[in-house]
Order: structure tokens, then C-alpha cells, then sequence
């Protein structure tokens, strides 16, 4: 038989057990070819539910239902390809990054993984969807704070008392860990011969975001996925 992307169909195993699904669009109908084992398989039409088939006055176990395509919400699992450009209020945009159609982007929504803005734009979007949207920094990482740009001793960029020149540079992405051991990525914004001044703000942080891109693919996160908040 046919499955259509468009309806759900709603099936009976007995009088007093439907089995019920929504009708996105119910001025549509299906027409399909019912299996034998069967009794009855409904249609919504028009707001009204029409019998296709009844072969059988017997209860049947199985189900015909009629797929549709699945829309983003909590819990799912996220295919999709993006162009962003990123720059501050008072500069134009620059292309930051576009993912390769070969290798696309994959997310588990719901978790806090992401920028809630760019979540919240891709809500109810489904397989084939085109999307477009801009992000302030409120949405995306937030404004730069001057706390997070901090001068530091330049003993720490000495290893068996000399200094790396290939690290020490202005603009540099250095690894660095806090008091507690956790991992930060610090930018070298400028250094003198005592004192290197690193900024620990997001790279993108203080900029509005502009991001295009089609969505690839749609699914439910399976009960591990979402216990671990990870994809598998």
C-alpha cells in the first residue's frame, strides 16, 4: 500500500479500543489498499470519520497507520545543514562557518546542547524545511563580560623556562584550566614582558548571528538518547 506523509489514518482492534491519531489536514483523504487481516481501517474527511474497508467482522492485532513527517520539538534527533555569518551591532557580518552537505550537522534538541535561540527558531520545522533567522547576542553567547578578560603571569606560558613564541602570539585560542580543573579556551588579546592578558568570552560573544540553512532529517531520540542527553 501507499504511505503518505500528509494523514494519519485511525484503526480499530475492537469496539471499545480505538487506536487514535491527529489529522494535520483534514480536508485530505487516503485512499489505500487494506491487508485481509483488517476489519475496519477510518478516514477523516471533511471532519467526519469514513469507512475504506471492512472485510471481516473479526478483531484484528495489527495496525495501518500512515506516515507523516516528523516536526522538531524536545527529544528529537536534528539533521540539518547551516551558512552562519556573525558581527557586531556597528560592523557587517562575516561568514563564520558552513557545514559540509557530506558530513551535516546532528543535535538532540531539548537538552541545553545549544544556543537557545538557535532551538527555538527550528521548533516545529520538518524534513525539507528552509529556515532563516538572526540572533542578538542576548540569544546566541550573550554580551562580553569584562570579568572574563583577565591578566595572567607570563611564568604560565613558560615550559622548562623558556616561552613558546608560537603560542605566545595576540589573537591566539589557548587551552587553559581554572582552579577546579575545568577546561577554558582563552584568546591572547595582547602581552608584555610580565603580563599576558587572555580573554575567556566566547569568540563569538557581543555579535548578532545570522544563520540559513535546510533541515536534512527528523526522528525521536530513543529512550538511551535521551537518558544520556547525547546522540548515539
Amino acid at each position: 500500500m501507499d504511505l503518505y506523509n500528509s494523514l494519519y489514518s485511525e484503526c480499530h482492534r475492537d469496539a471499545n479500543s480505538p487506536v487514535k491519531y491527529r489529522i494535520p489536514k483534514p480536508q485530505e483523504a487516503v485512499a489505500a489498499q487494506a491487508p485481509d487481516s483488517f476489519h475496519s481501517i477510518l478516514i477523516k474527511k471533511n471532519d467526519k470519520w469514513q469507512n475504506l474497508n471492512s472485510k471481516h467482522n473479526i478483531i484484528f492485532a495489527h495496525f495501518f497507520i500512515i506516515k507523516l513527517k516528523m516536526k522538531i520539538g524536545n527529544n528529537s534527533v536534528v539533521t540539518l545543514n547551516y551558512s552562519l555569518n556573525a558581527g557586531l551591532p556597528d560592523q557587517p557580518m562575516q561568514h563564520i562557518e558552513t557545514t559540509d552537505p557530506q558530513s551535516p550537522f546532528r543535535f538532540l534538541s531539548g537538552v541545553g546542547g545549544l544556543i537557545p535561540g538557535f532551538e527555538n527558531n527550528l521548533m516545529g520545522l520538518q524534513k525539507g524545511d528552509k529556515f532563516e533567522f538572526k540572533l542578538a547576542p542576548a540569544d546566541a553567547y550573550g554580551e562580553s563580560e569584562t570579568n572574563m578578560i583577565i591578566p595572567m603571569p607570563i611564568e604560565v606560558f613558560k615550559h622548562e623556562g623558556v616561552i613558546d613564541m608560537e603560542i605566545l602570539r595576540v589573537g591566539n585560542m589557548v587551552p587553559m584550566r581554572d582552579n577546579e580543573g575545568n577546561a577554558l579556551n582563552g584568546r591572547i588579546t595582547a602581552f608584555t614582558d610580565q603580563v599576558v592578558t587572555m580573554d575567556f568570552n566566547h569568540p563569538l560573544a557581543g555579535q548578532s548571528l545570522h544563520f540559513a540553512g535546510e533541515i536534512v532529517e527528523v526522528r525521536d531520540a530513543t529512550p538511551e538518547e535521551v537518558a544520556h542527553k547525547h546522540i548515539h
